[in-house]
C-alpha cells in the first residue's frame, strides 16, 4: 500500500518509503507496516512507554493487534533487527527525516 497523498512528509521520503515497501515485500516478504508497527512498539515497551497506532478499518486493526502479539511473544526480534537495519540503510539522508505537523502551535 502507497504512503497515503495526506502524509505531510517530502514526496521525496513518501517515494523512498514506497520503494523500500516494495524491497522488504518482494525480497524479504516482508511488509512494512508490519515491520513499522513491531519496531515502535518493541521501543516503547521496552522503555514502559505507550504508543499510538492509526488504523483506518478493522483489518488493520487485527493486523496491528497481531503485530503486538508478536512483539510481547519475542517473535521475529532477531530477524527485525537486520531489515531495520536494511531499512535504515535504504532511506539514506531521508532516515530520521522530520516534518512539519501542519497544526499552528
Amino acid at each position: 500500500q502507497e504512503t497515503r497523498s495526506f502524509h505531510p512528509a517530502s514526496k521525496e521520503l513518501r517515494d523512498k518509503c514506497n520503494q523500500l515497501a516494495i524491497l522488504l515485500r518482494d525480497n524479504y516478504q516482508t511488509d512494512i507496516a508490519d515491520l513499522s508497527t513491531r519496531f515502535a512498539l518493541r521501543k516503547w515497551l521496552n522503555k514502559n512507554g505507550r504508543t499510538v497506532i492509526g488504523v483506518s478499518n478493522l483489518d488493520e486493526l487485527n493486523a496491528a493487534l497481531n503485530q503486538y502479539n508478536n512483539v510481547i511473544e519475542g517473535k521475529m526480534d532477531e530477524n527485525d533487527g537486520k531489515l531495520i537495519k536494511i531499512s535504515q540503510d535504504f532511506l539514506g539522508d531521508h532516515f530520521n527525516e522530520t516534518w512539519s505537523s501542519g497544526i499552528e502551535h
